[in-house]
């Protein structure tokens, strides 16, 4: 089941998060993190996620709390 949120921007990676699509993943949500200050990942439709597609999902999470965007959060 996926979800939208409106109003913000929403990723869905979906079938396997490995270290063969990770790079893409990262990239691709650093550009949105980077671009808004909230940033809605439905990750339901994932099949498989290893530690290095953990990894950019924590990336894009810590750099959004520690305001790296450059963006103030309310």
């Amino acid at each position: 089941m996926s979800t939208r949120v409106p109003d913000q921007p929403n990723a869905g990676p979906t079938g396997e998060l490995d270290v063969v699509s990770a790079p893409n993943a990262r990239e691709a949500l650093n550009a949105a993190v980077f671009a808004h200050d909230r940033v809605h990942v439905d990750c339901g439709g994932l099949t498989f996620c290893d530690c290095t597609g953990l990894s950019a999902l924590l990336a894009a999470a810590l750099m959004l709390s520690a305001g790296s965007a450059g963006n103030t959060r309310a």
